[in-house]
């Protein structure tokens, strides 16, 4: 086999190569494409999946409180919780107003 031969036939294993890595590639890119699709559509509440809990934390306290004339033993068994002071742990992390739970 002659360095020519050699030349063609090595050039022509490359260029199979890249072809099957090109397609590789833009398949990747194609799926890539789609999961940015998919993670653009619009899902109700999950985008701020926190905010959303932070806010039905704050509306369940509130009722809880209200329902229990302000008592946070009894708001606490209310909401199934362990006692007042994780009522009052709920209330500062949720960031329940003061005028609300007094």
């Amino acid at each position: 086999m002659n360095t020519e031969s050699k030349y063609r036939l090595i050039s022509s294993a490359i260029f199979s190569m890249w072809k099957r890595v090109s397609i590789r590639i833009s398949l990747l890119e194609k799926r890539v494409a789609e999961l940015e699709q998919v993670a653009e559509l619009e899902h109700p509440g999950w985008e701020n999946l926190k905010d959303e809990l932070a806010a039905l934390a704050r509306k369940r306290i509130t009722a809880a409180l209200v329902e229990c004339d302000g008592n946070k033993t009894k708001a606490a068994t209310f909401l199934g919780l362990a006692s007042y002071q994780t009522v009052n742990n709920w209330i500062k992390r949720y960031d329940v107003a003061e005028s609300e739970n007094d």
